[in-house]
């Protein structure tokens, strides 16, 4: 991805020299502001088949978790304020792998609100990397535009339209980038089946995908009382995929409510669910559509009548629900938390799901 590295160093190279060549409108630094977070916790089932095949029995792992991030406002020019936050972040699990990632945030916005709506157009860049799961290792460029509206004292609306472009890095069987806690590998090639089944497109590995998607969100921030604060949010997806058959439409409503009392404690709760569609899996592979769930799509016709069908068949409406709760207490720059998050996921092949708890407490340093 060119154009990320491209944009990525000049944001790099104005971070470290504000005055260099080519920025000469940035006036002042207007706020810099470094951040260490560090943290330990529990993953239950962060990586299935290392852990199955350890014999053990156990699929949880602890984990540390490292991440050094920065955020600096420029003023540019007395009209606008620019805003650029690099983070880079290193998660250990102590029973498996680790993986590390570097994100790149940049926004731009009118130093004031224009009749209480304030537009900006932001862009990001996102680079992960899993020695576990290597089929999720990706590069992501998202540019968008968004704005804020003041309705009232009380209330705040925010809307966003973004493309997003990923692309990974290693080839893969369909679906098995979907529900990173779902190991997919052993139950995709069975050598007791068939030879016919090696066969079957959803077994075969294929070159690494190239996905595009279009975000759509819109939030509303509620400030109740001074100390509580409710959010809600409705977020669209559309994501066309080199994989014709991941392409997908997704409509994600979520709610959050912050709480804040004893001047310097927090307690936050928010949850959402997931409603992920695949349009085009009747297009890209022959079958048949089950009448009575009118959501799986049985393909074992066209590998062998005598394979139980169960192991051929593609839900193609899928849901996940999470919930996560966190508590935080603040002393002057220094942040004490402890979370608890719980996720349920169905996944479309097999009519599987599976289920993660991630038990986490760490501290957050601002300098």
């Amino acid at each position: 991805m060119n154009y990320f590295r491209i944009v990525l160093i000049f944001i790099l190279w104005h971070l470290i020299c504000p005055s260099a060549p080519g920025f000469d409108l940035c006036t002042q630094v207007s706020a810099t502001e470094l951040l260490f977070t560090s943290s330990v916790g529990y993953n239950s089932n962060p990586a299935l088949a290392a852990d199955t095949e350890a014999g053990d029995g156990i699929t949880g792992s602890p984990f540390s978790s490292h991440t050094l991030a920065l955020e600096q406002m420029f003023d540019l020019d007395e009209k606008f304020t620019v805003d650029v936050s690099p983070s880079v972040s290193y998660q250990n699990l102590w029973k498996t792998a680790d993986n590390h990632q570097f994100n790149v945030d940049l926004s731009i916005s009118p130093a004031s609100a224009w009749q209480r709506v304030l537009p900006y157009i932001f862009t990001n860049g996102y680079v992960y990397r899993d020695s576990l799961i290597k089929t999720d290792e990706r590069d992501e460029f998202t540019l968008g535009v968004g704005a804020e509206i003041l309705l009232s004292g009380r209330y705040t609306l925010c809307f966003e339209h973004a493309w997003q472009r990923i692309s990974y890095l290693e080839s893969a069987s369909l679906f098995s980038r979907v529900g990173r806690e779902l190991n997919t590998a052993e139950n995709s090639i069975n050598p007791l089946l068939p030879e016919v089944v090696f066969n079957d497109p959803l077994y075969k590995t294929f070159d690494a995908p190239d996905d595009v998607n279009m975000l759509l969100k819109a939030n509303l921030d509620m400030f109740i009382l001074p100390s509580l604060t409710l959010s809600a949010g409705l977020k669209y997806e559309y994501l066309a995929s080199s994989l014709e058959a991941e392409s997908f439409w997704q409509v994600t409503p979520d709610i959050e409510i912050v709480w804040e009392f004893a001047n310097q404690w927090q307690f936050v709760v928010a949850t959402q669910l997931e409603s992920r569609k695949y349009f085009n899996i009747y297009d890209a592979f022959p079958g048949s559509l089950d009448a009575e769930s009118n959501s799986t799509y049985d393909m074992s016709e066209t590998v062998d009548p005598y394979i139980n069908s169960d192991i051929f068949s593609v839900r193609t409406l899928n849901y996940t629900t999470s919930l996560n709760f966190r508590l935080a207490y603040f002393w002057k720059r220094v942040e004490l938390f402890s979370s608890f998050f719980i996720e349920h996921g169905e996944y479309p092949l097999n009519n599987e799901s599976y289920n993660q708890q991630v038990v986490e407490c760490g501290f957050s340093w601002s300098f």
